[in-house]
């Protein structure tokens, strides 16, 4: 899945030593190393730089710029970054027409907007309250994130199409072999072990759809 990240995963992910700072790094980690891509919007990084660099007399975290320029600069290598575009704006615009959104929410509209014009798959937050209107969105906390096993959390596309692409290349090979050396006996054999090894409906359908 292609998962766009709420600012608060950053500003967490800038607290270091705070449990949910562990809880942020933990479910990235778990989520990057399954094969699923992290994604951010420009939103979400302005809005990341009003707390980090605002004082912390001021709920901010008090980070200087140039430190906060350095996170910036590695989060856009380690995430794919998605830009703004002039249709997000009428996205938005239907959103909180639709949703009756006023306030600060609408900033919340706007990160839904971002992820429907870039297909984006889910949205991963601490604040999955913030976006409950939405109900055709999916949204993970790390928490959920971290408290599954890791087999309910694999990249369900890349692991499905693994082995049924790489058998239909080694098949294929298999089958210009035996008509260049086997004419006669090859395809018999082909034939019953590809009957046996046949892809389910399900995988055909993912990999030729």
């Amino acid at each position: 899945m292609r998962i766009l990240l709420d600012t608060n995963l950053l500003v967490r992910l800038a607290e270091i030593g705070t449990p949910q700072n562990i809880d942020a790094r933990s479910a990235i980690t778990s989520l990057q190393n399954l094969g699923h891509e992290l994604c951010v919007v420009p939103q979400v990084i302005y809005e990341y730089w009003v707390v980090a660099t605002r004082p912390t007399a001021f709920n901010g975290l008090g980070i200087s710029i140039a430190t906060a320029d350095k996170a910036i600069e590695k989060w856009l290598q380690a995430f794919i970054f998605c830009s703004d575009e002039a249709n997000i704006f009428l996205i938005w615009k239907k959103l909180v027409k639709q949703f009756q959104t006023s306030g600060k929410p609408a900033h919340d509209a706007r990160l839904v907007a971002a992820l429907q014009f870039h297909q984006l798959d889910a949205l991963l937050t601490f604040n999955a309250v913030d976006f409950q209107l939405y109900t055709q969105l999916k949204v993970f906390t790390p928490e959920q994130v971290n408290q599954l096993p890791p087999s309910s959390l694999r990249c369900k596309q890349f692991e499905i199409a693994k082995f049924p692409f790489g058998y239909l290349v080694l098949l294929r090979l298999l089958l210009i072999y035996s008509k260049n050396h086997c004419p006669s006996s090859g395809r018999g054999f082909l034939k019953k072990q590809s009957h046996a090894l046949k892809p389910t409906p399900r995988i055909a359908k993912i990999i030729f759809s």
